[in-house]
């Protein structure tokens, strides 16, 4: 124990702080090594999140005491990597995250007492936004909803009441923009929601500040831009059946196909009102039958005799009587009308062309060389009948299909699987990742014990011995030249300073001479001292040091 506080007192203050630094410093790395091997690796939990949502997660996070890390500025939590499903699910629990909007959940701790209506239907509109936001989040390809309705008050005795209307803010994913049908579906949901609100009345806006909901009334001005986007889905379909429809013959990789189609952009309205002649059909027939009769009277000669009521001429006396007869028959017929609208819209398809690549057929030889042998015209043919048939072929439309037998080049003939994930002795990319990383860590701390410990360690143990008050290292001449004079003996011996019985003055003689012969030794001395120390004057600091030391203890 005495060794170790000599060699501690020796080192000196300056380098006791040194080794003091650089031994907390080792403890600080191999702590730092320890818990990164020991920490286990973060995984997303949750990404894309706005602010108000990370500091949630975070503070649930805190009350259930789990590590995590925020990252992404702000917009990423990271935790243990085999918490991560249990986590999601205790937090969907408690309806975290809620996409940054209040829907309906805002009713749960809602006060009955002091409550107004205002304040009722203030909750209610911002609780019908939240949930139409959150439904339009879920849409593929937007990464937020933002959703403003006006829904007027009801008022009494008005006539023309106010109708809702709706503003719509879509932040889309990366690139992503929304088709035409897509827009026209979020408005209809929106509408759909909303009591009294119309399609018509839903704007949609996208981050980058273009309206969207013009897409579904289908204006002049965006005519082109949805002819434009149906002629390229009709292309991607056609060429996507005639590939599936020959690969599963002549082998995957081994067709290319490109489709041109273009489209009729005119808009054409034809009314027509025709008749026929020919197909006359007796509807209805009127008879209409006339009787008239008239009866004249014949005068006798006037007198007495006639007078009589026995009178022979009254027998005589007549009426001339007149008939007429008329009949009339009306017959009505109806006569074959056709009515006809015909509108055509933009978007027909007017021509195709179909240019189809197939590949030669590939042999593999005895000794596994490949060559590669032409299609017949026959087998081409064949070909180009089955692309026809699946693109619907018309040639009085004018359509063209071009069927065409090349070798492919090397790499070229791709294939349009995915990629098999990369694995090795069974483990995956993260597993790999991870022992990676273990192992760099574990060389690091390996260097540093081989370059930092080591040579501390040896340079201590090399300076023990001196600062115990042995001779340094290279300096044996140091050492005999720093013996304090006390302990030297004279060139004869100790012997010959004890004074003897006998021969008094040649003793006395001797012992002057040797009293001058060491003086002379000790101003030689003293004089070679000076010059080592000048030539090792930290070795000789160390060595006074050591004396210092053992008075102290001596006394």
């Amino acid at each position: 124990m005495n060794g170790l506080l000599q060699v501690l007192r020796g080192l000196g203050p300056t380098r006791l702080g040194l080794i003091a630094l650089v031994t907390a410093g080792l403890f600080a790395f191999f702590a730092f090594l320890i818990s990164r091997v020991s920490t286990p690796p973060m995984a997303l939990l949750f990404g894309n999140l706005n602010l108000q949502e990370a500091s949630s997660i975070s503070s649930k996070l805190d009350s259930m005491k789990v590590p995590y890390r925020v990252g992404g500025n702000g917009t990423q939590i990271l935790v243990p990597e085999n918490r991560v499903l249990k986590l999601r699910l205790d937090l969907a629990h408690d309806g975290l995250p809620s996409g940054g909007t209040i829907g309906y959940e805002i009713f749960d701790h809602t006060s009955e007492l002091g409550t107004t209506r205002f304040i009722e239907n203030i909750d209610r509109l911002r609780a019908l936004e939240g949930e139409l936001a959150r439904t339009i989040d879920a849409i593929q390809g937007v990464a937020g909803a933002r959703v403003n309705l006006v829904l007027p008050e009801r008022q009494i005795f008005v006539h023309n009441q106010e109708k809702p209307s709706a503003s719509i803010l879509l932040k889309m994913q990366g690139m992503q923009r929304l088709g035409s049908a897509q827009v026209a579906a979020v408005e209809n949901l929106v509408a759909a929601a909303v009591p009294g609100l119309t399609p018509s009345r839903v704007v949609i806006v996208d981050n980058r500040g273009q309206l969207l909901s013009q897409l579904s009334q289908g204006g002049d001005a965006l005519v082109s831009g949805r002819l434009l986007e149906q002629r390229l889905a009709i292309e991607r379909r056609l060429k996507y059946r005639i590939q599936s429809l020959l690969e599963r013959s002549l082998g995957l990789g081994n067709v290319r196909a490109e489709v041109s189609v273009a489209l009729d952009r005119n808009r054409v309205t034809v009314n027509q009102e025709i008749f026929d002649p020919n197909g006359q059909v007796a509807r209805s027939t009127q008879t209409t039958t006339k009787d008239q009769s008239t009866s004249n009277p014949t005068t006798a000669s006037v007198s007495v005799a006639n007078n009589l009521p026995t009178s022979a001429s009254k027998s005589r006396s007549g009426h001339s009587v007149a008939s007429d007869k008329q009949e009339t028959e009306t017959t009505n017929y109806e006569i074959s009308k056709t009515l006809r609208d015909d509108v055509s819209t933009p978007g027909a398809i007017s021509r195709l062309s179909v240019a189809v690549l197939v590949n030669d057929v590939e042999t593999t030889g005895p000794k596994g060389k490949i060559t590669y042998k032409p299609r017949s015209a026959a087998e081409l043919r064949q070909i180009s009948e089955l692309v026809k048939s699946a693109i619907g072929y018309d040639a009085k439309r004018g359509d063209q299909v071009q069927v065409v037998a090349m070798r492919f080049a090397a790499n070229a003939a791709g294939v349009s699987a995915a990629p098999p994930a990369f694995e090795l002795f069974g483990l995956g990319k993260a597993d790999l990742m991870r022992l990676a990383e273990t192992g760099m860590i574990a060389i690091v701390g390996l260097l540093v014990l081989l370059l930092v410990v080591r040579p501390m360690v040896l340079r201590t143990l090399a300076l023990a011995p001196a600062m115990a008050g042995a001779a340094p290292a290279g300096a044996p001449q140091l050492t005999a030249a720093l013996t304090p004079p006390a302990l030297a003996a004279p060139p004869g011996g100790a012997e010959q300073l004890i004074p003897q019985a006998d021969g008094g003055d040649a003793q006395t003689d001797a012992m002057i001479d040797i009293a001058r012969v060491e003086g002379q030794v000790r101003a030689s001395s003293v004089k070679k001292i000076g010059e080592i120390v000048d030539r090792h004057p930290e070795q000789a600091v160390t060595i006074v040091r050591s004396w210092l030391s053992q008075g102290t203890e001596g006394r």
